[in-house]
């Protein structure tokens, strides 16, 4: 055991601080809607693979992530209302995350 920690400890921590790591490099561009300014998050083609990268090591589906970090749930009383976050909002979102 290093530092007291078990193999599973040991592996939880490096998938752990490598998510970490990697969700710095995933990036938001505006959702393609016919041009409206302001659009909703989106992950671009080309960030696929580091959302998928990420949501492998913290073993969830990456579209779950994906929604955690682009989208914001509010509950009042009985009503579920989700918002879509605009990329400045996202990366705030992803960066609360990772802290």
């Amino acid at each position: 055991a290093v530092m007291g920690l078990g193999e599973d400890e040991q592996e939880f921590a490096l998938r752990a601080s490598a998510a970490v790591l990697n969700l710095g490099n995933l990036e938001f561009v505006e959702e393609e809607d016919g041009g409206t300014v302001g659009g909703a998050a989106a992950v671009p083609q080309e960030a696929h693979q580091v959302l998928d990268d990420v949501a492998h090591l913290l073993k969830v589906s990456p579209s779950a992530l994906a929604g955690a970090i682009t989208t914001r749930t509010i509950k009042a009383g009985l009503d579920v209302v989700v918002t879509r976050l605009n990329p400045e909002q996202a990366t705030h979102s992803r960066d609360g995350l990772a802290k």
